[in-house]
């Protein structure tokens, strides 16, 4: 293929999916190069490039610029006796094809993208989710709750958040034209085309391209704040409105791709390090999808939440992070993804530090103490060892500092203020009785520990990590 097109001054558009599909479908591949009226590039690059590669699997020919050029490889399965012919015959076949992409693409343009909404109450969605018009309608309201939380400090916020409102509206409007009719994986691309256009601004425009990536796992993420915003609305809406009316994928399967989806999310919240909170997130989806509902709301949250909890680390694990390290922290919850990753790393830094195994064994012997314990305020009064003193008050010492520590993010910093308890937790285990027969100084004890414990929970859960001993 190479030699081919480079004899047209070109190279084959890179695409390893047909490759693989040619070399498959083909015994003896030999190249042929067909060529097409140069007006036909005057249609979007990817409406050119489709009808070539899906339909009918040609390498479409590029120049060193990456423009288009006015040619195409085909392959044919065995070597022509007179390879004008297989060119002549493909190139009358492209013809056509390229002459309906230009008919749809005239005829779609003669009506305004946003005048299309209104049609999108046509098309289903999902018999017990609507029609896209209504889940355009809610992720609208969803994206733009989201936009008033995640708006960039630099730029007028009311201005950014009647974009979002405005891509959202028009996210899913080319359902309606004749080219995605006709080419469904152009979806999102024509929207971006016609927007553009119909004058719209181009901002909005990207997004509503954006807001469907990442169309496949590892795949590119939206680059505009707006295209985040929108995809994660959208994105959270499906995933929502399927849990809430029971349709959860299994083990086998997943119809609806809603795994995808949820890695979509995740991975655009850390991109843009949006300090979402998740179960808000939800809670905020939950109620704009509200009489739709077929189960409750606490139990779809609960169910989403696992969801996503279950992705997040499954994810975070296939990178190479600590399987324990993940387990300690989700253990913690997931409602800020940044957050929860940046502990992970911060966890994982301070594993070389001398007290981490000692701190841990320490830590995992209070959670063994404590249970389920609720607490309560602690007595000094009713301190009978020294040990339990020094540890109460190397605790109040540091308390502070490391709540402000975690406050600001700086979570090996309060790891390595953390382990600063490990002398005193050690004293204390040693010589204090803790489930001592007075009830009141066992309680007084406990109370002491799980003050400790909870102070540890604010970065992870240390029972969780494998210890040596």
């Amino acid at each position: 293929t190479a030699k081919a097109a480079a004899a047209v001054g070109g190279s084959p558009l890179k695409n390893e999916e047909l490759l693989e599909t040619v070399a498959f479908l083909t015994e003896y591949p030999t190249a042929v190069c067909g060529s097409f009226e140069k007006e036909y590039l005057k249609l979007p690059k990817e409406v050119l490039t489709t009808t070539m590669i899906s339909h009918q699997k040609y390498f479409p020919v590029t120049a060193p610029d990456g423009r288009l050029l006015p040619y195409f490889l085909t392959i044919n399965n065995t070597l022509a006796r007179d390879p004008s012919v297989v060119r002549k015959g493909n190139e009358k076949v492209i013809r056509a094809r390229l002459s309906d992409a230009r008919f749809f693409f005239e005829t779609d343009r003669k009506i305004p993208l946003a005048r299309r909404v209104e049609d999108l109450k046509k098309v289903v969605f999902h018999t017990l989710l609507g029609t896209s018009y209504d889940k355009v309608m809610r992720f609208q309201k969803l994206a733009s709750w989201i936009a008033r939380r995640v708006a960039p400090a630099q730029v007028d916020q009311e201005a950014f958040i009647s974009r979002v409102e405005r891509a959202a509206l028009l996210a899913k409007a080319d359902l309606d034209t004749q080219m995605v009719g006709e080419f469904a994986e152009l979806q999102g691309v024509m929207g971006r085309e016609y927007a553009l256009l119909g004058g719209e601004d181009p901002i909005v425009a990207r997004a509503v391209y954006e807001h469907y990536l990442p169309t496949a796992a590892g795949g590119e993420l939206p680059e505009t704040a707006e295209g985040a915003v929108v995809g994660i609305a959208d994105k959270m809406d499906t995933i929502c409105g399927f849990f809430g009316v029971g349709l959860i994928p299994t083990g086998a399967t997943d119809p609806y791709a809603l795994r995808r989806q949820a890695l979509g999310v995740i991975n655009i919240i850390l991109q843009k390090r949006y300090a979402l909170d998740l179960g808000q997130l939800i809670d905020r989806s939950l109620e704009i999808l509200g009489p739709l509902l077929k189960r409750p709301c606490e139990e779809t949250k609960g169910t989403v939440l696992d969801f996503f909890q279950g992705r997040f680390e499954n994810q975070l694990i296939s990178q190479g992070h600590a399987y324990d390290v993940v387990d300690a922290v989700l253990a913690t919850g997931i409602r800020d993804l940044v957050r929860s990753r940046e502990k992970i790393r911060a966890m994982e830094a301070f594993k070389s530090h001398p007290d981490f195994q000692p701190l841990a064994i320490a830590f995992k012997r209070v959670v063994n103490i404590t249970g389920d314990f609720k607490g309560g305020s602690v007595s000094p009064a009713l301190f009978q060892c020294a040990e339990e003193r020094d540890l109460h008050d190397a605790f109040l010492t540091i308390r502070q500092t490391v709540a402000q520590q975690i406050g600001s993010g700086r979570y090996e910093d309060a790891l390595v203020t953390l382990a600063g308890l490990r002398k005193p937790v050690d004293a204390f285990f040693e010589t204090v009785l803790v489930m001592a027969e007075d009830e009141r100084i066992r309680f007084n004890r406990l109370s002491l520990l799980l003050e400790i414990s909870t102070l540890f929970h604010d970065v992870a859960d240390f029972s969780k990590i494998v210890t040596e001993a």
